[in-house]
């Protein structure tokens, strides 16, 4: 419950910091973000990596803003894989043609591991908080290269980390 006041908190935040610099920025559109990601869970019996993908989509109605959802998916040794869902804001400072960001985002996540010392294969379901930041490279006006993405995600009992890069593309 703390960490969800703790959310709420900052997204009342980042929207009345957002409304008062409405009017100097008016950059609006669609961001999307595809590519690969590495995702580590800690589970208290075992450790899972995983590869796979990572998708996003997000809505900027000002420059410094965009307000989005994420899935990825990750795949590690048979039958282990984690998939997280997340919505939020994530702020932007441009900076020449480097783009830094931070987001803070909830949703949910998946694990399915199989343990050593457990019989049968765990899957476990859950509310989920995702803290974290990266890099954006803009190569040309409406398409970058994401450097680096990194993550910690909270589920629960456990954290998660997913570091990841790709393709964005942005529509005006």
């Amino acid at each position: 419950m703390r960490a969800f006041t703790a959310v709420c908190a900052v997204f009342v935040s980042v929207l009345c910091i957002a409304t008062g610099l409405a009017q100097s920025e008016s950059e609006r559109g669609v961001e999307v973000f595809g590519g690969f990601t590495r995702s580590r869970s800690d589970l208290a019996c075992c450790a899972g990596n995983g590869n796979g993908y990572h998708l996003g989509v997000g809505y900027t109605p000002i420059r410094f803003l965009l307000l989005g959802t994420e899935f990825s998916h990750a795949v590690g040794t048979d039958p282990q894989y984690v998939r997280h869902l997340h919505f939020g804001p994530q702020l932007r400072i441009p900076i020449s043609s480097l783009r830094p960001f931070a987001r803070v985002m909830v949703g949910f996540s998946e694990h399915q591991t199989k343990c050593p010392d457990l019989p049968d294969v765990l899957k476990t379901r859950g509310f989920s908080v995702a803290m974290g930041g990266g890099i954006d490279l803009m190569v040309h006006p409406r398409a970058g290269i994401r450097v680096i993405s990194l993550d910690r995600i909270r589920t629960e009992d456990q954290w998660d980390t997913r570091a990841s890069f790709g393709a964005v593309f942005l529509f005006f």
